[in-house]
């Protein structure tokens, strides 16, 4: 019987005697393959849903989770095209209400993006938070106007948090709405 060079994976042949034992050691194989694969990257998703109704505040639930694990967390967000244009989209924490830059403190979230008509449903948002004593986070996004593109990255801010007492993260609109249909992906770095 021939084997596969990467996994040694069995490769019948017409007069092969096929047992159930060699698809057993290779589906082994191949979970284990997967398994290391997984756990030597170190990316994860922590959580990934979509939102069901038109909302001034969503909620994402970090229950379960464990924040130490993580040094960085990334929160991508495809807003629908229901989405109130010029709007103030911002992120807060555990529903804290100080968040510091460099001169100033703000109750508008540890990170703001700003949608215009114009990118309606042709944004692509993502937050950022970087894990540790403190959190500091910052938004990164670019737009599509249909003549040019344009990029804007936040200030980067601080809150009196620590990482592992992250529980719950919020989108939260100054004078509009989040559409439903508007999704949102959490990817942790682990440490």
């Amino acid at each position: 019987m021939k084997k596969t060079t990467n996994y040694q994976l069995n490769q019948w042949d017409a007069e092969d005697r096929i047992l159930r034992e060699d698809f057993n050691q290779d589906n082994k194989k191949l979970d284990d393959a997967i398994a290391a694969l997984r756990d030597a990257c170190p990316l994860v998703k922590v959580v990934d849903f979509t939102t069901q109704s038109t909302q001034s505040k969503v909620e994402i639930s970090l229950a379960g989770q464990n924040m130490e694990n993580y040094r960085e967390l990334y929160i991508y967000v495809t807003f629908s095209t229901t989405t109130t244009e010029d709007n103030a989209i911002y992120l807060t924490l555990n529903d804290l209400k100080e968040y510091w830059d460099s001169s100033s403190t703000s109750e508008y979230g540890v990170a703001t993006v700003i949608l215009r008509e114009a990118t309606k449903g042709k944004a692509t948002t993502c937050f950022t938070l970087l894990l540790g004593p403190l959190i500091a986070g910052y938004c990164r996004a670019t737009y599509y106007t249909g003549s040019y593109f344009s990029a804007y990255t936040s200030d980067m801010k601080t809150v009196n948090l620590s990482g592992d007492q992250l529980n719950k993260m919020a989108l939260c609109c100054m004078n509009g709405t989040i559409g439903a249909g508007s999704r949102i992906t959490v990817l942790g770095v682990r440490v």
